[in-house]
């Protein structure tokens, strides 16, 4: 959206899911400090002749701020 976020202390920053692993939960409402375009890795393996084949694409993913999160109960 063009938007310029400034964070100004320095604290960690993940995607949902990364933030999941590490088990914190995003809080209710918030918003991504920033979208970025990545790289991701995928294996596929064929049922029938177990031959696994991999690609590259990119991926637009968001990220959350550590004070986004909460510790998971």
């Amino acid at each position: 959206n063009g938007e310029t976020v400034i964070i100004r202390e320095t604290e960690p920053i993940h995607t949902f899911q990364a933030w999941k692993e590490l088990g914190y939960s995003v809080k209710k409402g918030q918003k991504a400090i920033v979208k970025l375009t990545i790289w991701k890795h995928t294996t596929k393996t064929d049922e029938e002749t177990g031959q696994q084949t991999s690609k590259m694409f990119m991926k637009t993913a968001s990220f959350f701020s550590a004070s986004q999160v909460e510790a998971i109960a």
